[in-house]
C-alpha cells in the first residue's frame, strides 16, 4: 500500500469530526479514484492484496467445495484468489469480475496459471451489476472497503445475480461486540480515515445481509479473517 495511504492520518481530524473519509480532503480526492490515476501506487496495492491473499484464504481452501461448479470473485483484484482456488480444485471454474482497468492482464496470468479454459473475466462496477450463472459468489475484504449504504448497494447487485440455490461467501474480519480496546479498533478506524468504511459485529453482518436479502448462515473463523456465509431469502 503506497505511503498515501498511511500519510492521510495527519488528516484524521477530519473523519473524528465529519464520520467521512479522509483521503479527499489530504489529496484531494477519494482513495480509489486517486488510485486510478496513479499507476505505480495502484500496482503496489494490487500486489499487497494478493500478497495477503494466502492467509484470507485459508478457511475457503478447506471448505466443502464438492457441489460447486462456478465461483464468482466479485472485486477480485488481479485474479490471485481464482488462481489459488482453482489450482486447489480441479473441478471449479471461475469468473473473475472488477474494474476494467484492473482486471486487463488477469486473461495472461491465468493462461500462465494453467486455468484459462477455466476462467472468464470481466470488467465493470459491482455498483451497477454484477455477472450471472455462479454457484458461489465470493466478496473477499471488499465490503469493509465502503460504509453501510455503499456496501448495501453492492450486497444488492450480488443478490441480483445469485441464482436459486446459490451463495454469498464474505471473507472479512468480524468486530468483536465490544472492541473499545481491541486491536481491531484500530483496524476500524484506518478504514473510516482511508475510505470511509468500517469493520462489522456479527450483529452489524447480520443487519446488513438481512437488509439486502440474505440470510446469514454460517461464520468459519481463519486465522486473519472468517467466512461469512449467507444465503438468498
Amino acid at each position: 500500500m503506497s505511503n498515501e495511504a498511511y500519510l492521510v492520518w495527519g488528516h484524521a481530524a477530519h473523519s473524528i469530526r465529519t464520520g467521512k473519509e479522509s483521503f479527499s480532503a489530504a489529496f484531494g480526492k477519494p482513495y480509489f479514484e486517486w488510485l486510478s490515476e496513479n499507476p505505480s501506487a495502484a500496482d503496489e496495492f494490487a500486489r499487497g492484496q494478493a500478497g495477503l491473499v494466502e492467509l484470507r484464504l485459508l478457511p475457503l481452501l478447506d471448505h466443502d467445495w464438492s457441489d460447486v461448479g462456478t465461483v464468482v470473485d466479485v472485486g477480485g483484484g488481479t485474479g490471485a484468489l481464482i488462481t489459488r482456488l482453482l489450482d486447489r480444485h480441479a473441478h471449479l471454474r471461475g469468473i473473475l469480475f472488477d474494474l476494467p482497468h484492473v482486471v486487463a492482464e488477469a486473461p495472461s496470468t491465468f493462461g500462465s496459471a494453467g486455468i484459462g479454459e477455466r476462467t472468464t473475466v470481466v470488467g465493470g462496477s459491482f455498483f451497477d451489476d454484477v455477472p450471472g450463472n455462479g454457484d458461489v459468489y465470493v466478496l473477499s475484504q471488499i465490503l469493509h472497503d465502503w460504509d453501510d449504504a455503499s456496501a448495501g448497494k453492492i450486497l444488492s447487485s450480488c443478490r441480483q445475480a445469485i441464482p436459486p440455490g446459490g451463495r454469498l461467501m464474505i471473507v472479512e474480519q468480524v468486530l468483536p461486540e465490544s472492541a473499545t480496546t481491541h486491536p481491531m479498533a484500530l483496524l476500524d478506524l484506518h478504514m473510516l480515515v482511508l475510505l470511509g468504511g468500517r469493520e462489522r459485529t456479527i450483529t452489524e453482518w447480520r443487519r446488513l445481509l438481512t437488509d439486502h436479502g440474505f440470510t446469514l448462515d454460517s461464520i468459519t473463523q481463519g486465522p486473519r479473517s472468517s467466512v461469512i456465509e449467507a444465503v438468498p431469502v
